[in-house]
């Protein structure tokens, strides 16, 4: 059988240029490239397929591929998303011989480091492995971007709107006088699945299809830098947390409220949690290490964690609601610890647990793992839910002889991690789950306008056909279907009343789910503050869904500077090598337009991830950014690693970057101590319940064109996105209590256009977008982020020049006075760092770590000559080692000269980046 179908394909093959061999897929393919409800592409349904995807003789860059006319036209390998697939294919070949073999993929679910191995037989019996590795020969079929060793070869949309694309990547044969007889591809168990479309046996090398854009590396000489001291000292106190207010133990004061934007406990002061996430190991760490964890976190300023998440941690490995007692009981003693420091915690629901068939989950194993929409509707999944949820809360803690219900230490609590049915996951459910959604969908129509007339009647435009599509749909069976979440965002002129419908019953689901969990935790008795979940949708779907957010205590939003594609490794991952004083413009910036108006908000996932060189400036910035927009909460993603190596090697983690820990007691200073004032309000957008339905309210309007990572912009706005930096930005859904407000003459005021400078309306941050740095000038504390040039700069107090080098200085004073007052100043002086070693390449915008370089770690050498206004005579300079201890010897004296003493720092000659000034 076998030799027949090789010789017909041989007979049959299509008159292609001999320098290339296409090898047809078509005896091995078993995958449609659109799900039509029976097992194709994803099984995430026709909107959420390869769709558009071009058959039969095909030529991308240059290269030809055959791919099938008719039924299966991939071969997809199995993941665990995709369990039922082979986990190796072997694709027969008539006997060819070529120097490269040209592979055309994509990637579908996870994202991994290496997928997959390629085989090649050869008639001599002998075979070469080569590894398919994502984020060099592959990516994901999501937003397609280059990577190293291969070329988004295609690019086409989803029905959800989405980006997708293919990519080809060049394979290099062995040298061999033997001709190919077969090609095996071989699954690594993973959450994702490779999906093959083609493949091409030639001569062309890999410089000639990747030579438009090729990798060239960067210089990354790293000459001068010296060895940075990252040692961590468990138990010394840093001279600088003297000026801290870790009012211990934590829930002395009784319960947070929420008081308008603000948060406080009755009786206090308002007051704001710098936040970290702590995910996996870090929420059960043995009971040895969980001082030195809570340690290590009142050291650098945090005074709240975000545990990510309960559900995903605690409930055991066999199934069921029981939680995992072992790893319970280490929270317990971490959560007593948190609570002796004065470290207050808000806990995550669920972000991306499955239940399995036995606990009466329908279709388990195509249930996918992230953004659980079915949440919102499902009976099965919410009865699971607020199962677990009472185990948890009425778990006495030995440790405080509390339960989680009566503690106000866990002060604030969030339902879902990223998930909204405003959002395009919505659409990426089972065939049954999709049936009961439409099901309720048709359920709410019907009590709303009886029948299909009262319906016609109220979705009728003027001037457009039928909402309703003629006799598919019709009430009385239940046919009327939901509209896809791209089809909401993107609507037609005659949806626009079906579409603010199907929106209302969304947004009635999903705050209906949150106040069922409000309400059983009430019961529980705990009064902690509840929102619902940091998400959103596109276009105008991002408004409902922080609006839907808004009718809870508290709302907030995720975002990330830059965000890293292509993977979740170091060596796999593009980036843009950009510091944020270079462009204010990116999305991360933008969630704050999301603020709801007399609501406390924030961001409880944010980052600047490595390996951008210029992280380092990323923790002061979000705490002035914060403070000025009155954010009452502000989470760095992630821990990453109790204790620092001195080597770069993770992208989030915080711990595991001594530069970018480094500014943390300034993020205190600025954001929880308060340095930087709020703003008054610049702008604020008014939506009454008719606007925020309306699916064309943002025509006319401006659209940001940032690149959003999280497949989302967050709003189109009707002024310049830099006004964010000026002034507090706010969203209204009560237009009589809180009208719109445009001051565009403050905004005139606050942008220099010649000097190229916009300044804060607190006139306590500059940021100058053409020399490219933010200085920040308040009472205590003044400073720089950026790049300086031997430029000088002056503030209040303080008068600042750096060298050629980037980096962040700044002064704060250790009291609660101003700089030229206090008798004690912290200062740092951090550069950009590397491994040993480490050396990028760029393509494009883009860049890759081409070698990820090995310990010691480095810093680069910066110098700031200053000069500082002071009441005092004479001050003592003594530099401290990385935990804050001062360092052996008396350190540098310095006098006073007509009121004012100056000096000079160098993190090199200080082997270390801070620095310590007293009066004498």
């Amino acid at each position: 059988m076998r030799i027949t179908w090789i010789l017909a394909l041989v007979l049959a093959w299509p008159a292609w240029s001999a320098e290339f061999t296409p090898i047809s897929l078509a005896p091995v393919a078993n995958r449609e490239l659109v799900d039509q409800g029976k097992g194709g592409w994803s099984d995430q349904g026709p909107d959420n397929s390869l769709t558009g995807f071009p058959r039969g003789k095909q030529t991308f860059l240059n290269i030809p591929f055959v791919i099938p006319e008719t039924g299966p036209a991939a071969v997809m390998l199995q993941g665990k998303k995709l369990a039922k697939l082979p986990e190796s294919v072997t694709v027969p070949v008539p006997k060819v011989s070529g120097r490269w073999l040209y592979l055309l993929s994509t990637y579908v679910w996870g994202a991994e480091d290496q997928v997959a191995t390629l085989t090649i037989q050869y008639a001599d019996q002998t075979h070469q492995d080569i590894a398919i590795v994502l984020g060099r020969n592959v990516g994901g079929w999501w937003g397609p971007q280059i990577q190293t060793r291969a070329e988004v070869a295609w690019k086409g949309r989803n029905g959800l709107g989405q980006s997708i694309g293919v990519y080809l990547s060049p394979l290099e044969i062995k040298t061999t006088n033997s001709p190919i007889i077969a090609i095996s591809i071989q699954a690594k168990p993973q959450d994702g699945s490779l999906a093959v479309l083609g493949l091409t046996v030639g001569d062309k090398p890999a410089k000639e299809i990747l030579t438009a854009a090729d990798w060239q590396p960067v210089d990354t000489s790293t000459a001068g830098w010296f060895p940075m001291e990252s040692v961590y000292d468990k138990d010394s106190i840093a001279a600088w947390e003297s000026a801290y207010q870790f009012d211990a133990p934590a829930g002395k004061y009784g319960w947070l409220i929420a008081d308008g934007q603000d948060l406080r406990f009755r009786g206090q002061a308002p007051l704001r949690f710098k936040g970290a996430n702590l995910c996996a190991e870090a929420i059960f760490p043995p009971k040895s290490e969980a001082e030195h964890e809570v340690r290590r976190l009142v050291k650098f300023g945090f005074n709240q964690v975000r545990i990510h998440s309960i559900m995903d941690v605690f409930l055991t490995e066999n199934g069921g609601t029981e939680l995992n007692a072992k790893r319970l009981d280490k929270f317990d003693y971490l959560f007593a610890e948190l609570k002796k420091a004065g470290i207050y915690v808000n806990a995550c629901g669920l972000f991306s647990h499955l239940w399995k068939a036995k606990e009466g989950v329908a279709e388990a194993d195509k249930l996918r793992s992230l953004n659980n929409t079915q949440y919102f509707y499902d009976a099965r999944h919410q009865e699971l839910y607020l199962e677990v949820l009472k185990k948890f809360f009425t778990h006495k803690n030995p440790y405080t002889g509390l339960t989680y219900a009566e503690d106000p230490t866990l002060c604030m609590y969030e339902v879902l991690n990223e998930c909204s049915l405003f959002f395009n996951t919505t659409d990426a459910v089972p065939p049954t789950y999709r049936v009961a959604l439409q099901d309720l969908w048709n359920e709410w129509l019907i009590r709303r306008y009886k029948g299909d007339l009262g319906l016609s009647e109220a979705w009728r435009v003027e001037g457009q056909s039928s909402a309703i599509e003629g006799q598919n749909e019709s009430l009385s069976n239940k046919t009327v279907a939901l509209r896809e979440i791209g089809s909401l965002a993107h609507a037609s002129a005659g949806d626009a009343k079906r579409v603010a419908d199907q929106t209302r019953f969304y947004y009635e689901l999903e705050t209906g789910w949150f106040h069922r969990v409000e309400q059983a935790i009430r019961g529980f008795g705990s009064k902690l503050l509840l929102q619902g979940s940091a998400w959103g949708g596109p276009g105008h779907l991002q408004e409902l869904q922080t609006a839907a957010n808004a009718e809870l205590d508290f709302a907030t939003k995720h975002s990330y500077w830059l965000h890293p594609a292509g993977g979740w490794t170091p060596r796999d991952v593009t980036f843009k090598n950009l510091p944020i004083e270079r462009s204010i413009q990116d999305n991360f910036f933008q969630f704050t337009f999301e603020h709801p108006a007399n609501k406390p908000f924030g961001n409880t996932e944010w980052n600047f991830c490595w390996p951008n060189d210029y992280t380092v400036e990323v923790a002061p910035f979000m705490a002035a950014y914060g403070a000025l927009q009155n954010q009452a909460v502000n989470y760095r993603f992630v821990t990453g690693n109790v204790d620092n190596a001195n080597f770069l090697n993770g992208i989030f983690g915080m711990f595991d970057n001594p530069s970018t820990i480094a500014s943390e007691p300034l993020a205190y200073f600025l954001y929880v101590r308060g340095d930087v004032q709020t703003a008054p309000v610049i702008y604020r957008r008014a939506l009454d319940n008719a606007a925020l339905h309306d699916p064309f309210r943002n025509q006319g309007r401006k659209e940001n064109q940032a690149d959003s990572q999280m497949y989302m912009l967050f709003g189109a706005q009707a002024i310049p996105n830099d006004a964010i930096f000026a002034g507090r930005v706010e969203l209204s859904f009560d237009p009589q209590k809180f009208p719109a407000v445009w001051d565009e003459h403050a905004y005139q005021a606050a942008n220099d256009t010649q000097r190229k400078t916009l300044t804060s309306l607190t006139h306590e941050l500059i940021w100058n977008y053409d020399r490219g740095f933010i200085q920040i000038d308040t009472p205590r504390t003044q400073g720089v982020l950026g790049f300086l040039d031997n430029q000088t700069v002056t503030g209040r107090s303080l008068q600042l020049k750096l060298n050629n080098a980037y980096g962040v200085v700044h002064f704060s004073s250790l009291d609660a006075k101003p700089l030229n007052e206090t008798k004690r100043i912290l200062v740092s002086l951090v550069g950009r760092t590397r491994n040993t070693g480490q050396q990028y390449a760029k393509r494009g915008e883009n860049y890759k770590l081409q070698q990820q370089g090995e310990a010691p770690l480095l810093m680069e050498p910066v110098t700031a000559d200053f000069e500082l206004q002071t009441g005092h005579s004479q001050w003592r300079l003594r530099t401290l080692d990385y935990n804050g201890n001062p360092r052996p010897g008396t350190g540098e004296l310095l006098a006073a000269v007509r009121g004012k003493i100056t000096g000079k720092l160098s993190n090199r000659v200080a082997n270390g980046v801070y620095f310590l000034l007293e009066a004498q």
